[in-house]
């Protein structure tokens, strides 16, 4: 028996990821639909009220998706929720209103700015027995998967790369540094226990230490996007892997990923992996400014 079409919700209508998710949901998925959004934004972030007009717009009258005035309105009416918001500072906010529903939430990059707000997210997620899932949509990529299954070796270090601009409003790498810190976590898994950062007027450079001795590099450009990749360094081999090889755009394997979330409501990600990450980019933001090794 195939699984139910869930009614999907949508929290926050101000990114490209809106369109992108509610377009391949409704025009080629069997499992769910956009069919509910509250509208959400953050009128001190440009990025949002610059854009959350014309986002709504268009989910509204291209996919007919219905505005709900409240997340708590949204939430009891969805058997599960796509929490979007561009603004990585109100999440805690929107999910602490959702949670009470019990419907399984998946949380677009990044799940929080801080440390301290994820474990909050996790906290109250385990309060309500409401499933949670946040990931960015590199760590489905093609490249990045096909470049994992062809490791044989001990892996002993890896260097990955890939676009970091930063955003007014976004505390340092939250903004897109997580992008290329998720790739690395899809490799590693947690276990990091210092990390130093520096960066000059093109790029960041992020040197990180594992309890296990692997090492981890990453850059980051500031001003230009070539694309994500890296080598995956083994004893006995160098696994390239970039994702302009990639035979699918990496949006659908995360939105296959975050179907099945609902349906089983079992996070693909550990949630002592999701809390790292967080740790991770709030520790190489310190270590920017400090100009030290910060230990997670």
């Amino acid at each position: 028996m195939s699984n139910p079409k869930l009614r999907i919700g949508m929290i926050g209508l101000d990114t490209s990821h809106c369109e992108i998710f509610t377009k391949s949901l409704n025009e080629v998925s069997n499992d769910g639909k956009v069919l509910f959004a509250f509208k959400g934004g953050s009128p001190d972030l440009a990025i949002s009220s610059e854009r959350i007009n014309n986002y709504t717009k268009l989910l509204t009258e291209n996919y007919g998706v219905e505005l709900i005035d409240s997340i708590e309105s949204l939430a009891e009416i969805s058997d599960a929720l796509l929490l979007t918001s561009v603004d990585g500072r109100i999440h805690l906010q929107q999910f602490t209103a959702a949670a009470p529903y019990k419907k399984p939430v998946f949380i677009d990059k990044p799940l929080t700015i801080s440390y301290r707000e994820a474990k909050e997210i996790y906290r109250i997620s385990e309060l309500y027995h409401t499933p949670v899932m946040s990931s960015s949509s590199l760590r489905f990529s093609d490249s990045l998967m096909e470049a994992k299954q062809n490791v044989k070796g001990r892996v002993e270090g890896t260097y990955c790369f890939g676009p970091m601009p930063l955003l007014a409003g976004i505390p340092g790498l939250f903004w897109y540094g997580i992008h290329t810190v998720e790739i690395l976590y899809s490799l590693y898994g947690p276990g990091c226990k210092k990390v130093r950062a520096e960066s000059n007027d093109n790029s960041f450079v992020i040197r990180s230490y594992w309890k296990d001795g692997r090492t981890a590099v990453l850059r980051g450009s500031k001003d230009h996007d070539s694309g994500f990749g890296g080598y995956i360094h083994t004893d006995t081999e160098s696994i390239s892997f970039h994702t302009k090889s990639d035979k699918r755009p990496y949006y659908i394997n995360l939105l296959k990923e975050i179907l099945t979330f609902f349906h089983t409501h079992q996070s693909p990600i550990r949630k002592e992996e999701t809390l790292e990450v967080i740790r991770f980019i709030e520790a190489a933001n310190e270590s920017l400014l400090t100009k030290e090794s910060v230990k997670l």
